[in-house]
């Protein structure tokens, strides 16, 4: 559930499911992310036949977006769309995913482990 005054990013592993959803607006809304820093913070939110909506963004760069502007200010998340969205920390830099495949067990556990911190530099 998203939630106003907090940040998010679109989970790049979703990012198709996300457009295929409502090519069209989402495809729109994806290049609108992209061009103004990837992260927003909900500014605004409505309840509407059992549903909530994200009507109302901040960008990263500042830009305002909502769901009354034109194609090139349109920003409008249903409740069905957050689960492709991850809250980020507002001062974060941009998600950053890697792609590890591994086979976990007891003996090497701790090597995985090991592995993905230093990916990630932890």
């Amino acid at each position: 559930m998203m939630e106003t005054g907090k940040f998010y990013v679109l989970d790049p592993a979703a990012k198709k499911q996300f457009i295929a959803g409502s090519p069209d607006d989402n495809s729109c809304m994806v290049k609108l992310m992209e061009q103004h820093g990837n992260s927003f913070k909900v500014l605004d939110m409505c309840y509407i036949e059992g549903d909530y909506f994200v009507e109302k963004v901040e960008m990263k760069d500042g830009t305002i977006l909502n769901s009354m502007g034109d194609v090139d200010e349109y920003f409008e998340l249903a409740e069905w769309e957050f689960c492709h969205f991850l809250e980020v920390d507002g001062d974060a830099p941009d998600v950053d995913t890697q792609t590890i495949h591994v086979q976990v067990n007891h003996k090497n556990a701790a090597e995985v482990i090991a592995l993905i911190k230093a990916t990630f530099e932890v």
